[in-house]
């Protein structure tokens, strides 16, 4: 079992970096090719901000609760944790890969990822509310 305020505050402020690192790199990408306003925005907007809402929404309804001495599935922690660094690291990679070496210019890829994107989002929001609603006494 871990404690479920930790694991909750690991996977929030692991986002919330995460989210806030993407949104400087797009304003300035966006400052450098104002012609990517419109796709950079669109991108942000379907891959980073419904989780970054869920998560703060999240916390908004658990905040009522007590977080002392609750704990959560050990195995459902590490998957929520792990499909979130998942998600975050096809977030990020792809901009190395597909855009610095194969010439991919950004407006491809924005257009390109959101489908696979959401794909990989869906599970990810999923686990996380499971782990934001999940409060198992301890044993």
């Amino acid at each position: 079992m871990t404690e479920l305020f930790k694991i909750r505050k690991r996977i929030t402020i692991t986002w919330l970096i995460c989210a806030a690192i993407l949104l400087i790199f797009v304003i300035a990408l966006v400052l450098n090719h104002p012609d990517l306003t419109k796709v950079a925005g669109s991108w942000y907007s379907t891959s980073i901000m419904p989780s970054t809402g869920v998560i703060i929404g999240l916390w908004l309804a658990v905040s009522h609760t007590g977080t002392t001495n609750k704990h959560v599935n050990s195995m459902s922690a590490g998957l929520a944790e792990a499909f979130l660094y998942f998600y975050i690291f096809c977030l990020i990679m792809p901009f190395v890969v597909f855009v610095g070496y194969k010439q991919l210019s950004f407006e491809a890829y924005f257009e390109i990822s959101q489908m696979w994107l959401a794909l990989l989002q869906t599970p990810t929001l999923a686990l996380l509310g499971k782990i934001f609603a999940d409060n198992t006494e301890p044993t």
